[in-house]
C-alpha cells in the first residue's frame, strides 16, 4: 500500500510554492503587523492574485471561484500557506462567512457573496464581541428591529477582526427576547459603509 502523494498532488504543491516564492518579497515576514497603508495595499493585491488562481478557496466549486479540489489537495494548499506564514486580509470571509453562506445561505446569497470572497476582492469582519457581554453570545445587547422589509440594528461591537477597512460586516444581533436567550439571535450581513455604521480604531502598543 502506497501512502505517498500522487503526481498531481505533488505538482499542486510545487505550483503553490512557486507562486508564493514569486509574489512574496525576499524580506517577507508574516509576523509583521499589517498596520501601515503600504503593507495593507500589498496584502490586498496579493490576496487578489491568489484569488484569481483559485488558491484562496481550493475546495469551493468552480462556479463560485474555487478549484473543486479534494481534502488532501486542500490540506496541501493550507500547508503551503502555513509554510510561508500567510495571513489573508479576508481570513474571516474565507474560513467563517463564506463557508456559512455556502452551507446555509440562499441561492441568491451564494451567487452574490461567494465569488467576491473567492476572488479576494472583498474583506469581511466578524462583529460578535460586545463591551458588556464580551464573547458571551447569549447576553448580546445589540438589537435588530423589523422595519418593513428591513431591519434597524442598534448596538456596539468591539474587537471586530482586524486593521483593514472592511467591505462587509457579519453581525450577531438579538431579534427576539426568548428563553433560552441564544434562540433569539440572528446573523446579519450588511455593507460596512451602510448609513449609521461608525468604525473607530483601537490604537495599541
Amino acid at each position: 500500500m502506497d501512502f505517498g502523494f500522487s503526481e498531481p498532488q505533488d505538482k499542486l504543491r510545487q505550483e503553490l510554492h512557486d507562486f508564493f516564492a514569486k509574489e512574496l518579497p525576499e524580506d517577507y515576514d508574516g509576523h509583521v503587523p499589517m498596520v501601515s497603508r503600504d503593507l495593507q495595499s500589498f496584502y490586498i493585491e496579493f490576496q487578489k492574485k491568489a484569488g484569481a488562481k483559485g488558491y484562496l478557496t481550493p475546495g469551493w466549486p468552480k462556479e463560485v471561484g474555487g478549484l473543486a479540489l479534494g481534502s488532501i489537495e486542500i490540506g496541501i494548499a493550507y500547508e503551503q500557506e502555513g509554510y510561508w506564514d500567510i495571513r489573508w486580509p479576508n481570513l474571516i470571509g474565507l474560513r467563517i462567512c463564506g463557508p456559512g453562506i455556502f452551507l446555509f445561505g440562499t441561492e441568491e446569497q451564494k451567487e452574490k457573496y461567494l465569488p467576491e470572497i473567492a476572488s479576494g476582492e472583498k474583506v469581511w469582519f466578524e462583529c460578535f464581541t460586545e463591551p458588556n457581554a464580551g464573547t458571551d453570545e447569549a447576553n448580546q445587547e445589540t438589537k435588530a428591529e423589523k422595519d418593513g422589509d428591513n431591519y434597524i440594528i442598534n448596538g456596539q461591537k468591539i474587537y471586530i477582526t482586524g486593521t483593514y477597512k472592511p467591505d462587509w460586516l457579519y453581525v450577531l444581533a438579538r431579534t427576539a427576547d426568548t428563553n433560552p436567550k441564544h434562540k433569539g439571535l440572528t446573523l446579519f450581513a450588511f455593507p460596512a459603509n451602510a448609513p449609521g455604521v461608525t468604525i473607530t480604531p483601537l490604537p495599541v502598543m
